[in-house]
C-alpha cells in the first residue's frame, strides 16, 4: 500500500456495447492488447468515459472482472466504485478488492450531494473502508457531478481520516485548483491524475506528471511528455495543439463522451458499438464526416508518428 504509484499514461477505457444496448464482452481481450500496444500503463475502468453510471451495478463487476482477466497484469487497474448511494459504493469496492483491481476511485454522489469538504471526507471515508487492502483516489469531475468543493481542502482533512487515502483523479478545468493539489499534496506520497486532455501540457508545467486521457491521443501525449522533459517546448506545444484539434473536431458533432466513443471507432479498428441513452448514437454518415475530418486535420499521421 505504502509504495503504491500510478505511473504513465492512464486511459479510461470505454465499455464496448453491441447494438442492442448489452455489453460486448467479446471485445474486451482485442481492446486490452490494443490499449497495451499503445503503451498505456494503467486503466480507469467503469469511469465517466466507460459510462459506468449508466451500468447497473452487476454489470460493473462483470465489465471489471472482464477487464482484470483481459489485462492480464499488462496494466494497472484502477476500479471506478461511485455510485448514486454509498451501500452501491461499498459493494463495488469490496468486489474491485475481491476481484482484482489495484486501486479504486470514487466521485461524490451527484444527486445527495455532500455540502462541505467535512461532509465529503465522511462519505469518503466510508467507501475506501470497505476495500481495506487497496489505495483509494478521490474522483472529482464537477461539469458532471455538481459537486464543487475544494479539492486541497478535501486531501488536507481526508488525509488523517482514510488511511488508504493515495490522491485524487482531477477532471475539473480549474487550472488554480489542480495547483492548490499538487501543493497540498507535497511532501507526501499522495497523487494528482489529471483528466482534461486539451489542458495536460498546462498541467505539466505545474507538475502533474500523471494524465488519465483518451487513448486516441495516446501517441501524442507521449510525444508531448518527452518533448516536455527535454525543455523542447515548441514540440510539446504542437502536440498540446493536435489534441486541441481532435477535441474541435469532437465538439463539432456534439462534443462528450458520445463523440468520443464515435472517434474510438473510427481510429482504433475497434467497434466501442454505441453508447446507452441518453447519450446519442451517431449515424454511419455522421461517423464518416468525423472520419474526414479527423483525416484532413492529419490525425491519422499523427497517431503514427513514433514516440519512442
Amino acid at each position: 500500500m505504502d509504495s503504491f504509484k500510478v505511473e504513465g499514461l492512464v486511459t479510461a477505457p470505454f465499455t464496448p456495447f453491441k447494438g442492442n444496448g448489452d455489453i460486448n464482452f467479446e471485445m474486451f481481450q482485442s481492446y486490452a492488447d490494443y490499449l497495451v500496444s499503445m503503451e498505456i500503463s494503467a486503466v480507469f475502468v467503469n469511469g465517466s468515459t466507460g459510462e459506468g453510471l449508466s451500468l447497473t451495478v452487476e454489470e460493473r463487476k462483470q465489465t471489471l472482472e472482464a477487464w482484470v482477466k483481459a489485462v492480464k497484469n499488462r496494466m494497472t487497474i484502477i476500479a471506478h466504485v461511485g455510485a448514486l448511494n454509498i451501500k452501491d459504493c461499498q459493494a463495488l469496492s469490496q468486489h474491485a478488492q475481491a476481484a482484482g483491481a489495484d486501486a479504486i476511485a470514487s466521485m461524490a454522489s451527484l444527486y445527495y450531494k455532500p455540502a462541505t469538504e467535512e461532509d465529503l471526507v465522511a462519505y469518503m471515508k466510508e467507501v475506501a473502508a470497505a476495500a481495506p487492502k487497496l489505495p483509494f483516489y478521490y474522483y472529482d469531475i464537477d461539469f458532471m457531478t455538481g459537486v464543487n468543493l475544494n479539492n486541497a481542502k478535501f486531501l488536507r482533512l481526508a488525509a488523517p481520516a482514510i488511511p488508504t487515502l493515495k490522491g485524487a483523479k482531477v477532471s475539473s478545468r480549474s487550472l488554480q485548483g489542480i495547483a492548490d493539489c499538487l501543493t497540498e499534496i507535497q511532501g507526501t506520497k499522495m497523487q494528482i491524475m489529471m483528466g482534461s486532455d486539451e489542458q495536460f501540457l498546462a498541467g505539466l508545467a505545474f507538475g502533474v506528471d500523471i494524465p488519465i486521457m483518451n487513448s486516441f491521443v495516446a501517441p501524442m501525449f507521449h510525444r508531448m511528455i518527452k518533448a516536455f522533459k527535454k525543455g523542447d517546448m515548441d514540440a510539446a506545444k504542437k502536440e498540446q495543439y493536435r489534441c486541441l484539434q481532435v477535441s474541435k473536431i469532437k465538439a463539432k458533432y456534439g462534443g462528450g463522451f458520445a463523440a468520443s466513443k464515435a472517434v474510438m471507432n473510427v481510429s482504433s479498428g475497434l467497434d466501442m458499438g454505441p453508447p446507452r441513452l441518453p447519450l446519442k448514437s451517431y449515424s454511419k454518415e455522421t461517423t464518416e464526416k468525423i472520419k474526414n475530418e479527423l483525416t484532413e486535420a492529419g490525425y491519422f499521421y499523427w497517431m503514427k508518428e513514433t514516440w519512442k
